[in-house]
């Protein structure tokens, strides 16, 4: 049989059992797959600061060498103390969850185990703990693959003219795309440093064990749209609840309230304008796929790859229509 003589209904079967393969292969392969797409996202978002080392006359494998020491001694330091303070908290989870349950129930919750379980609580960001980990012991990987593009990227453009010179708009276009991207990667970063930092300052002020792992989390969470913030808050706000009490655990998540709202609706979106382009269902709905696929390290990368997807989507004539689903809000058009 061949292509032409498939039917509708035998298309779409082979469409749906290509995805379900491509997908079986993302999920198998994702513990090779995510350090390299990492490191690309990584070589993203520096690309501008190399275009300033390089504007500032520092040779182009000099202005690489700096950043690439950069990156590994910032994952370096911030694994090795995520390490040690996610170890030392799990030796005192199975304490900390018999004392929350315990103030749960002084306070007429009835089978607090079943209603909110500290464990399944702080699951999450054990799993992101382990896995941003188990990405730093590959750190040798990311950063050779993010150095290798970003010696490569300045022989990109002309390579792309070369390779699609018909398609010169294209390029424009995606090359557009792309510095949304590392606008919205480096002001990211920015505000998820600042909302580490106001987190370890809350945990500090209040007493609460660990800090510098709540300021972590709270760091790594903050690249997590939409749920990010709130997973971020349970662990502190439960520890708080084990520690001190109710009054102290309601007090730490009014913190995390108004460091989220000060930082989330007030300065990210004033500095991020009208950011990616992005519809709010298909960041969820996105955030819901790739994390499924790939669990916390898809929720953390689940935005630049669905960005990536409608930048590709644009610039194909058949995938035109699939991008402006992807897209925000669009004004009617007028009757």
């Amino acid at each position: 049989m061949t292509g032409a003589s498939l039917g509708a209904g035998s298309k779409l079967l082979l469409a749906l059992a290509s995805f379900v393969v491509l997908i079986a292969g993302l999920q198998a392969a994702g513990e090779v797959i995510v350090p390299f797409l990492l490191a690309i996202v990584l070589a993203v978002a520096l690309l501008p600061v190399l275009r300033r080392l390089q504007g500032a006359g520092v040779p182009r494998a000099i202005a690489v060498l700096l950043l690439v020491l950069s990156v590994a001694l910032a994952i370096g330091l911030g694994a090795a103390r995520l390490a040690s303070a996610a170890g030392s908290f799990s030796e005192a989870l199975p304490d900390v969850q018999a004392r929350v349950e315990s103030s749960l129930e002084s306070m007429g919750i009835e089978s607090p185990s079943l209603l909110l379980p500290p464990a399944r609580a702080v699951e999450f960001a054990g799993r992101l703990a382990q896995e941003t980990l188990g990405i730093a012991q590959q750190l040798l990987l990311v950063v050779l693959v993010m150095a290798f593009i970003l010696l490569e990227a300045g022989a990109f453009k002309a390579k792309a003219r070369l390779a699609f010179g018909e398609k010169a708009d294209a390029i424009d276009r995606f090359q557009a795309g792309a510095r949304k991207v590392q606008a919205y990667l480096g002001l990211k970063t920015v505000f998820s440093c600042l909302t580490g930092f106001l987190v370890i300052c809350l945990a500090s002020f209040f007493g609460l064990p660990h800090p510098i792992l709540w300021g972590l989390l709270a760091c790594l969470l903050n690249f997590v749209p939409v749920l990010g913030s709130l997973l971020a808050a349970v662990p502190p706000t439960l520890l708080a609840l084990a520690e001190f009490g109710p009054e102290k655990a309601a007090s730490v998540a009014v913190g995390f309230v108004v460091i989220n709202f000060i930082v989330g609706n007030c300065l990210e979106p004033r500095a991020m304008g009208k950011g990616l382009g992005l519809s709010p269902l298909v960041v969820l709905l996105s955030l819901l796929f790739w994390g499924w696929i790939w669990g916390p390290a898809g929720m953390l990368l689940s935005v630049p790859m669905t960005v990536s997807v409608k930048l590709v989507l644009e610039n194909f004539e058949g995938g035109r229509r699939i991008a402006v689903f992807l897209g925000g809000a669009v004004e009617p058009p007028p009757r």
